[in-house]
């Protein structure tokens, strides 16, 4: 995860969203594809503005977003978050950021 970014910001993105903490196979596997565009790019290359903005709305998955993109690793995680809910991609990245912890999903 990347160690740039002041903790406390991302968590205000993150209460954006209404703090998801949805914990499926599905956030799960999308919580895995964004540590492996993290372990290529800390700031996440091609999806820096999906993975540190949390620009996670739908019109940032639709268009030209694809186009930069930059390897098979990236296009994976945009892919898997492109069939998710916002929702689903805020707790996916809430996770990846230690926000709330597997197994722990609030009521």
């Amino acid at each position: 995860s990347p160690q740039t970014k002041d903790k406390a910001m991302c968590e205000n993105c993150w209460a954006k969203y209404g703090s998801p903490t949805i914990d499926s196979p599905k956030v799960r596997a999308a919580a895995d594809a964004i540590e492996a565009v993290h372990d290529l790019n800390d700031l996440g290359g091609g999806m820096h503005a999906h993975l540190e903005d949390w620009n996670l709305e739908d019109k940032h998955f639709r268009g030209v977003a694809e186009a930069y993109l930059q390897n098979d690793t990236e296009r994976r995680c945009f892919q898997f978050m492109r069939e998710m809910s916002v929702e689903e991609r805020a707790s996916a990245l809430a996770l990846v950021e230690g926000y709330f912890v597997e197994g722990h999903e609030r009521q």
